[in-house]
């Protein structure tokens, strides 16, 4: 494991076999990670992001598709999604096209944008 720091106080931790940090990890200016990161636990992303790739959330670990949400219990109740006013819409779209489910004053409705 090799640790060095930068002129402007930036550490740099390069390892063959990988870094374990206990107790917390934290930084202002960002945390830069490569190759295969994992974690456990309860977190938040806030002030938004991009995550690059395939993104599992639940039992699987090899998403076949951009994004794949899989229960990992028998419950067949898998997500939610909630509105912070009074209309909530999900949009699913093509290069062309785009087609909304829209849910509003306790109707649902499919429909165009």
């Amino acid at each position: 494991t090799n640790l060095t720091f930068n002129a402007d106080g930036a550490i740099n931790v390069s390892a063959t076999t990988g870094v374990s940090v206990t107790g917390g990890l934290s930084g202002s200016s960002g945390i830069v990670a490569s190759g295969e990161v994992s974690a456990s636990g309860t977190g938040s992303f806030t002030g938004g992001g991009v995550i690059g790739g395939r993104v599992a959330i639940g039992g699987t670990a090899t998403p076949n598709t951009q994004l794949t949400v899989k229960a990992t219990d028998s419950q067949d109740h898998i997500a939610d999604f909630h509105s912070a006013d009074d209309r909530a819409r999900i949009t699913i779209a093509d290069n062309d096209t785009a087609m909304s489910l829209i849910t509003k004053d306790a109707k649902f409705h499919i429909g165009t944008g």
